[in-house]
């Protein structure tokens, strides 16, 4: 009933070439296809385009962002810039009282707009 889809990143924002291995399961009967994140500067993404028959197509992307570097809006729109709806998930390590933080950082305010 399921497969799953699996992708290789290489750690961007570390610049690292180890390499992690992440896997999503999706239902076999729907149709989808890796996204394609390369161009990031910072974030640490990835991401699956699924064909909702009567919805249209929507993205979902896994992401991680070290503490350390700044949040930065040329990775955001890269992100959400296709024209396709997408729900963006993971650790974005930003700080905002939005989020119930007793703190709020730049990259929470970033990430707020």
């Amino acid at each position: 009933m399921y497969h799953l889809i699996s992708a290789t990143l290489r750690h961007i924002a570390r610049n690292s070439c180890t390499p992690v291995e992440i896997a999503i399961p999706i239902k076999r009967v729907i149709q989808h296809h890796l996204k394609a994140l390369t161009a990031l500067q910072v974030i640490e993404a990835f991401g699956i385009t699924l064909i909702l028959t009567r919805q249209g197509p929507i993205t979902v992307m896994s992401i991680y962002k070290l503490p350390s570097q700044p949040l930065t809006l040329f990775d955001l729109d890269l992100l959400l810039v296709h024209g396709i709806p997408a729900i963006l998930c993971g650790d974005f390590n930003c700080k905002h009282p939005v989020w119930n933080s007793r703190v709020a950082y730049r990259n929470g305010y970033t990430l707020h707009l």
